[in-house]
């Protein structure tokens, strides 16, 4: 049995990932799966690159998620897939509260890239440059839409 990650595309105007292709990244392969997942993978060529998108504690755990995330999959649909593909049953925040995409997302402009961006939390990174957003109710970052 071997582990591969999903190489994923971010269309920053849909605001999403897109699968392409899959490789084998032993250090990837070890986190944890969560749909409000706490790092993003970065693709470049054959190198993988994962960096925060929220602060994390000293000492608590990297989540990645496995393709399928709160943002753009329903509970019940995430739960079928992650059961069918990795055979367990999801039990992150997101499926426990099941959290619904208008509930804790927001789509922003970044302030130091002017990408476009998906946050959940006042903690969250641009996952472009790795910025920290910082309060996406403050009088200081734009608000473009939300999520529906």
């Amino acid at each position: 049995m071997m582990n591969a990650s999903t190489i994923m595309f971010y269309d920053k105007n849909s605001c999403s990932n897109v699968a392409i292709g899959s490789g084998i990244y032993p250090a990837i392969a070890m986190m944890n799966h969560s749909c409000y997942s706490n790092t993003v993978c970065i693709y470049n060529g054959t190198t993988a690159t994962v960096k925060t998108t929220q602060n994390i504690v000293q000492g608590s755990q990297l989540f990645n998620s496995y393709g399928v995330d709160f943002e753009s999959v329903e509970r019940n649909i995430r739960q079928e897939n992650l059961k069918a593909q990795y055979d367990f049953d999801c039990r992150c925040l997101a499926c426990i509260l099941d959290w619904k995409r208008n509930d804790h997302v927001r789509v922003i402009v970044c302030q130091s890239c002017s990408s476009t961006v998906c946050v959940a939390l006042p903690d969250s990174k641009c996952s472009v440059c790795c910025f920290h957003v910082g309060n996406i109710l403050s009088e200081d970052v734009t608000i473009l839409e939300e999520m529906y």
